[in-house]
């Protein structure tokens, strides 16, 4: 291939590009920002369980601290 040749696929190929990018610009989902999200859960019983659920749960996995034995030696 010599340069004119490479050139000339460049081009297309940047074209095809700008192409794909009109096509996909209305067709991506908006992101919901944090303001959105904030607050989404407020006064929801089941996600108050969900939260006690997964504090139990995390505190389960902490070790126990060792209680000094009470037997006289």
């Amino acid at each position: 291939m010599n340069n004119a040749q490479i050139a000339d696929r460049l081009e297309k190929v940047e074209r095809d590009l700008e192409k794909m990018k009109a096509q996909m610009q209305g067709s991506l989902p908006k992101t919901p920002t944090g303001d959105e999200l904030f607050g989404m859960f407020r006064n929801d019983a089941i996600f108050k369980d969900v939260v006690k659920i997964g504090a139990a749960y995390r505190q389960s996995l902490r070790p126990r601290a060792k209680r000094p034995s009470r037997r006289k030696k």
